[in-house]
């Protein structure tokens, strides 16, 4: 028996729209919305200096032209990056967002957001802690 369960999402785009754009950027965020999602998915990771980005890997490595470890890298240093000209070249230059950077996309595209924290070596607590502290402050509850 299948019951309906009424006020879920029938899209959610993952990491934006990853198969449109590159991932956990404001250009797939864009794409997901124009694609008709109602929520978007994103992961999170906390810089050495605190701040929130989107990131799935652990590492730069795959969806940046950086190279090393989210949790050691700046915010200055990850900003400098280009997140997009590994997916395709009308996306280079898209920068890492920070995760305020995606919530003011959600507004602007009237999309829900889904934060999936993602933690390091060691700061599983601080991740959750500043998630917790950026989205009280910042997100509208209910």
């Amino acid at each position: 028996m299948t019951r309906k369960i009424e006020g879920l999402a029938r899209v959610i785009g993952h990491r934006g729209a990853m198969g449109h754009a590159p991932e956990n950027t404001i250009a797939s965020v864009r794409r997901a919305a124009a694609l008709g999602a109602a929520w978007v998915e994103i992961d999170v990771r906390l810089t050495v200096d605190k701040h929130l980005v989107l990131m799935h890997d652990e590492t730069l490595d795959r969806t940046t032209d950086g190279k090393g470890v989210v949790e050691e890298a700046t915010l200055a240093e990850i900003a400098a990056l280009d997140a997009g000209a590994w997916y395709a070249p009308e996306f280079a230059g898209e920068p890492v967002p920070t995760l305020e950077k995606f919530i003011d996309a959600c507004r602007e595209f009237g999309l829900r957001p889904n934060v999936e924290i993602k933690v390091g070596r060691d700061n599983d607590a601080d991740v959750g802690r500043a998630v917790a502290e950026f989205l009280e402050a910042h997100v509208p509850s209910g």
